[in-house]
């Protein structure tokens, strides 16, 4: 399980269920899966069934995302109207993913000799 955060009582015992679940499923002789929780049950997940859904979007702008990144101690890296207006006075660019670079000249060739 990876997080942001140090590990809490409530995440250590998730990754102990999670790694007790594991383990059970490959005594039993099972291959191919995945450990997880699915709507308060722990699972095992066929890896098949992972890997043939289709992606699922995440709003950035959405309320669930900004309580994602308000528990986890992240930053919005969408940036809002305060933060554009900061970066601004600060001369930094506003989107730090849309940096310009300027193209490195080659280096100078040795004069050939004679």
């Amino acid at each position: 399980m990876v997080r942001s955060l140090p590990a809490n009582a409530t995440d250590s015992l998730y990754c102990s269920l999670l790694g007790q679940s594991a383990v059970h499923g490959a005594m039993a002789g099972y291959s191919g899966f995945s450990s997880g929780m699915v709507n308060g049950h722990h699972v095992m997940l066929p890896m098949t069934e992972i890997c043939n859904r289709t992606r699922i979007r995440v709003d950035v702008h959405s309320r669930m995302w900004h309580r994602v990144l308000a528990c986890t101690n992240q930053p919005s890296l969408c940036g809002s109207k305060v933060e554009d207006a900061s970066a601004e006075e600060s001369g930094k660019p506003v989107n730090p993913m849309a940096v310009s670079v300027e193209p490195v000249p080659p280096p100078p060739q040795p004069a050939a000799a004679k």
